[in-house]
């Protein structure tokens, strides 16, 4: 088969798998994020607009985050265990909300 013939047949499957991302992503959707995004043709458009629109959010929970991890204390008759694994999902959650922690932050 020719090169030239190859290329209807991968533009048809990345279509095919396109499609069934974008509706994997659109069910998973709150109804009016559904609404927001059903007009959009590809997979690719809707994660640009929710990145768009959810990336301040993001921010913010990092933020959150980080204030959390600073002012975190131990509590009077509180395990150190306890406390350790307390920090330990603060560092957690500033990473799963943006980069790696580094020695500026």
């Amino acid at each position: 088969m020719c090169h030239l013939e190859a290329q209807p047949k991968v533009r048809n499957r990345w279509r095919d798998s396109d499609s069934i991302a974008r509706c994997y992503m659109l069910v998973s959707m709150s109804s009016v994020l559904q609404k927001q995004h059903e007009n959009f043709c590809t997979a690719k458009e809707i994660m640009t607009n929710l990145e768009d629109l959810l990336g301040g959010q993001v921010i913010l929970a990092r933020q959150y985050a980080i204030t959390n991890l600073i002012n975190s204390q131990q509590k009077p008759n509180t395990q150190i265990k306890e406390h350790m694994l307390k920090l330990m999902g603060f560092f957690a959650e500033v990473e799963d909300n943006g980069p790696k922690l580094d020695v500026n932050t």
